[in-house]
């Protein structure tokens, strides 16, 4: 493939974002077996089922782009969150990614590994923050967002990890009155308060 058919192609993934479709190579008149070439050539990588993004692109990114970039609709949550906001200091094995509970299931890349769970529509955006990294923007779960929860799941993640992230909120940047104003509408209030007051 000449350079600038490749200068197309990078120019349509700077405009596409990292993670481009197959429809979209075609449109753009890549045909199976440009793709194909490409793939050989190392100069593409297949994310998942039709979709392709730059493979130094890709290996540049990092794991919270790389889940933004295949589950649009997904917030990273949990413990991911917490090690984000710095509440935690462990890393969690796999990304914590929350979609609608009324969308499908995404096909997921090989890697990093992902977890998906479900919200409801009332909450699932209560406490987004929108970080701009290097090749595109995530949404994460707020430090309260995340408290509250780490609590709800206590069950599931481990209540150790739960106080453990409350521990390491406590001892940074907080906003009680937004904590407890989620936490009502989460209805934890009366299991979290206790916690909330002993620390503080």
């Amino acid at each position: 493939m000449n350079d600038t058919r490749l200068e197309r192609l990078r120019k349509l993934m700077y405009e596409q974002g990292p993670l481009v479709r197959a429809t979209s190579l075609r449109e753009a008149k890549f045909c199976s077996k440009d793709l194909t070439a490409l793939l050989h050539d190392g100069i593409l990588i297949k994310i998942r089922t039709g979709y392709y993004a730059l493979a130094d692109v890709y290996h540049d990114m990092n794991e919270f782009e790389v889940a933004a970039t295949v589950i649009p609709s997904g917030i990273i949550a949990f413990l991911s969150a917490a090690n984000y906001h710095g509440i935690i200091s462990r890393r969690p094995i796999s990304i914590d990614v929350v979609i609608p509970s009324n969308f499908r299931a995404p096909i997921l890349p090989a890697s990093p590994s992902i977890i998906i769970s479900r919200s409801v529509k009332d909450i699932y955006e209560m406490g987004v923050e929108y970080i701009r990294f290097q090749y595109c923007t995530v949404r994460i779960y707020n430090r309260e967002r995340t408290i509250c929860d780490l609590f709800r799941q206590r069950q599931q993640i481990g209540e150790a990890n739960a106080l453990d992230a409350l521990k390491g909120y406590m001892d940074g940047t907080r906003n009680l009155q937004r904590l407890y104003e989620y936490a009502s509408r989460l209805q934890i209030k009366t299991i979290l308060a206790p916690y909330v007051e002993a620390l503080r």
